[in-house]
């Protein structure tokens, strides 16, 4: 897949979520037709099309445990899926992406630390995930983008 536009990256410009990090397409400003991904582990955003082209798509699946301060606690498959899932935006994902459901299950855990268990009706307000989401090595940091 191609795009028939570049956009030149302004050293001005200190606002590093705005570009792919990945170091083979000139740092193209994002737009909201590119589809990237996020690296939570180096905080960069990449290029779909990047990550495809230095063929780092990857069968690893992240482990959704969670540290020990969270023993003993359940937590339904879903829940967990959304921690693990690929952080996206553009492309199918929209101007936004999903990250909003990521940061939502991360302050979830706050309430499942203190009260034991998910709030009732957690799901209200955050979708089921994409089961069919890829994952890609990240060029930066090697470790499964999430």
């Amino acid at each position: 897949m191609s795009y028939n536009f570049k956009f030149t990256s302004d050293p001005q410009n200190t606002q590093r979520a705005s570009q792919c990090r990945c170091d083979e397409c000139d740092l193209m400003l994002y737009h909201p037709s590119i589809p990237q991904r996020y690296c939570r582990k180096c905080r960069q955003w990449f290029n779909i099309e990047c990550l495809d082209a230095l063929e780092l798509r990857t069968d690893h699946i992240p482990d959704s445990k969670l540290p020990a301060r969270y023993d003993g606690i359940e937590l339904e498959e879903d829940f967990l899926a959304i921690l693990i899932m690929p952080i996206c935006r553009g492309g199918p994902y929209g101007v936004v992406g999903n990250g909003w459901m990521y940061s939502r299950a991360k302050s979830l855990l706050g309430e499942v630390r203190a009260h034991g268990a998910l709030p009732k009706g957690w799901r209200v307000n955050l979708p089921p995930t994409d089961s069919e989401s890829s994952y890609y090595m990240c060029p930066c940091c090697s470790t499964a983008l999430c």
